[in-house]
């Protein structure tokens, strides 16, 4: 016997739901437990949607004006000198229950004179992979056990970051006569160190894998 339009949609609504019927209907309910790998992805894409310069490369249209862009500026630095400007800025911290603030205290810049880098590749790691664009330049390093360094350095007008302060220790260090702010996760797989320099840029030194203060601070003294 034939049925009608609308008993073949009801009948199609039961089968489709039947094959969630053993999902609760609260999400507390739900057992759950991801990955120390997912967990790492996630807060690299946190990370990353927080960054400066994010904005400017999230859609791959801004990665190709982006691209227009830095020719443009180096043709023109081909045919003039650029102007040194010193800007003395600093990271103005605020702490609460789960994260800390950091922001901008000073004339922050607006775009990137002079690229700092390490002297030299970190003993056993490689370039993987290089950004670079009028807000941020950065490098990341990988070794053969899967270590990871990234390095990044961004203009300071309109910075904001975001540090998880729930699942992780962060401390006060002085390098080369700066303030470094040194962030190590609960898992001691992740260290991250932010900092400012005396021309006025924003630096971050990401560390994915096993590591401690005094590597990180020789791999801060390294950049030039």
């Amino acid at each position: 016997m034939a049925i009608t339009e609308s008993e073949f949609d009801r009948a199609f609504r039961e089968v489709v739901a039947s094959e969630f019927k053993d999902i609760p209907l609260n999400e507390e309910e739900i057992d759950c437990t991801f990955s120390k790998k997912f967990e790492r992805k996630m807060d690299k894409l946190i990370r990353t949607e927080k960054k400066v310069y994010w904005r400017f490369v999230n859609t791959t249209y801004k990665k190709a004006v982006i691209a227009a862009v830095v020719i443009t500026l180096l043709l023109t630095a081909a045919l003039s000198v650029s102007a040194v400007r010193k800007s003395i800025v600093n990271f103005i911290t605020e702490i609460y229950e789960t994260f800390v603030s950091f922001d901008i205290d000073g004339k922050g810049t607006n775009e990137i004179l002079h690229e700092y880098k390490f002297s030299s590749v970190p003993d056993g790691f490689t370039e993987t992979n290089a950004l670079k664009n009028p807000a941020a330049i950065e490098h990341e390093y990988t070794n053969d056990i899967g270590e990871k360094i990234e390095l990044t350095q961004g203009v300071t007008d309109g910075f904001a970051l975001r540090i998880d302060n729930e699942h992780g220790t962060l401390s006060e260090i002085t390098v080369k006569g700066f303030t470094v702010y040194v962030y190590v996760h609960e898992s001691n797989t992740f260290t991250s160190a932010q900092w400012t320099t005396e021309d006025g840029y924003a630096m971050t030194l990401n560390y994915e894998g096993k590591t401690d203060i005094d590597a990180m601070i020789a791999l801060i003294e390294s950049i030039e």
